[in-house]
């Protein structure tokens, strides 16, 4: 109920708990205000972003906007250099490659 002033959060995934994921995070929206338009306000929803899994740089909030928060999300990594190949493939297994990391062996 958003009526009473509360925050909109939601438990759970929905279902999607069966896999595993390289970003997760929490997106509680509360009711506020912004200035959109010069000399009006108007009722906006803030989110605030906690990220829960993967990189901190993944979402930057727009303090002192009405814009929510910036997400950023790479779907793929390219390593260039067969040289480069082992280190690629560690860092998957340290948990430095969120997404698809591709190692490019000729230019």
């Amino acid at each position: 109920n958003y009526d009473d002033g509360g925050t909109a959060t939601e438990s759970g995934t929905l279902g999607l708990d069966l896999e595993e994921y390289d970003i997760e995070l929490n997106l509680p929206a509360a009711p506020g205000s912004a200035s959109i338009l010069p000399g009006t306000t108007s009722e906006v929803w803030r989110y605030k972003t906690e990220v829960l899994k993967g990189p901190e740089t993944t979402v930057s909030e727009n303090t002192g906007s009405y814009l929510g928060p910036t997400m950023r999300l790479r779907s793929e990594e390219v390593i260039e250099g067969i040289e480069n190949a082992p280190a690629a493939f560690f860092g998957l297994l340290n948990g430095e490659a969120f997404g698809k990391r591709v190692v490019k062996l000729c230019a």
